[in-house]
């Protein structure tokens, strides 16, 4: 690890930047990126959401000043908020305002699933007046979060869930809770579930424990995926339709997906990227059952869909540095990306 440190701060030292944006905790969202964060690669307004550039401007979506100008919405995770970029102007969004000439909005949240990027929407929506364009860049977290379907409800799965769920129990155990959880966790640690302790069972078994411990097996489940993304395409579609705008929904590129011939750079940083483990979403089977159900799903609700990964290649040379890690994009990725998008039009 100390090792995959150093070969990131040689090629990508913007990255510490992201390292220290941790997640701000709000309401309805559950997290969002921290407010007003000001660095040389990535600044945040009064909602978390990354400053936009066109034209020599910046332009922020908390302080609106949107309902006379016509925008498009660039909406997704991380790769949209631009991790890996080394300035808010190296954005996807900044380069297709930049090539387009005309004003695309980051809607991204990093690490957000496909609700959290609706809700996102749902927040500012009131502040335009028209819409152009609603790009959804998105689909790898919505997959990747399929892997704890077994242990989660009809709402799905969200990052930094377990967190939540730790401190919810905490906050509720009573005085006698936690002293038995005091005096039975260094046997027993997260095998028991301590608040169901009373004085009748003092050793309640946490049924989610099994559960969690199966994660490792990194079991997708791309039904699960799939029906979380429908109920937001469903949403979306009428969105959609109220601002009589295009609505694209594009599967985001990721190295084993696109099969593309690793930089010198990119077989440094992703030698060792398993952070969270990603390069077993890359099994081949997996990813071709995941395009063709998205494919299916946007036909559904007449979305127009497109796989960038099929484009990676033909944008790209082989000794290009696209990928700053399996997740997120370098700023000529940025710039690919942008141009892949363009081409979609």
């Amino acid at each position: 690890m100390a090792l995959q440190k150093d070969v990131i701060s040689q090629l990508a030292p913007q990255m510490q930047t992201y390292y220290e944006l941790k997640p701000r905790w709000c309401p309805y969202l559950m997290f969002t990126q921290p407010v007003n964060f000001k660095s040389k690669s990535v600044n945040t307004d009064d909602l978390g959401l990354r400053i936009n550039h066109y034209q020599g401007t910046e332009y922020s979506i908390a302080k609106g000043g949107f309902k006379n100008k016509q925008v498009s919405l660039l909406i997704g995770g991380s790769t949209v908020f631009g991790d890996g970029a080394s300035s808010d102007a190296q954005t996807i969004s900044a380069h297709l305002s930049e090539n387009s000439g005309e004003l695309f909005l980051n809607l991204g949240g990093r690490a957000y699933n496909s609700t959290q990027e609706l809700i996102t929407f749902n927040q500012v929506a009131h502040q335009f007046g028209d819409i152009k364009n609603i790009i959804l860049l998105s689909g790898l977290n919505d997959l990747y979060l399929s892997q704890f379907a077994n242990n989660k409800d009809y709402f799905g799965s969200f990052f930094f869930s377990a967190i939540m769920d730790k401190a919810v129990r905490e906050y509720s155990l009573s005085s006698f809770q936690k002293l038995m959880k005091l005096i039975l966790s260094p046997i027993f640690g997260d095998k028991l579930a301590y608040d169901k302790v009373d004085k009748f069972n003092w050793f309640p078994s946490n049924t989610n424990y099994q559960q969690d411990e199966s994660i490792n097996n990194q079991i997708y489940n791309v039904d699960d995926a799939i029906f979380q993304i429908k109920k937001n395409l469903w949403n979306w579609s009428k969105i959609a339709q109220s601002y009589q705008c295009k609505l694209k929904y594009i599967l985001q590129p990721f190295p084993d997906w696109a099969q593309k011939n690793l930089s010198i750079e990119e077989q440094a940083l992703l030698s060792n990227d398993d952070q969270y483990d990603f390069t077993k979403l890359g099994e081949r089977t997996l990813y071709l059952d995941y395009v063709n159900k998205l494919k299916n799903l946007c036909s559904e609700f007449d979305i127009e869909f497109h796989d960038s990964n099929n484009l990676v290649n033909e944008y790209s040379g082989s000794n290009d540095w696209i990928f700053i890690d399996r997740a997120h994009l370098t700023d000529d990725g940025n710039k690919l990306m942008a141009r892949i998008i363009q081409g979609t039009f």
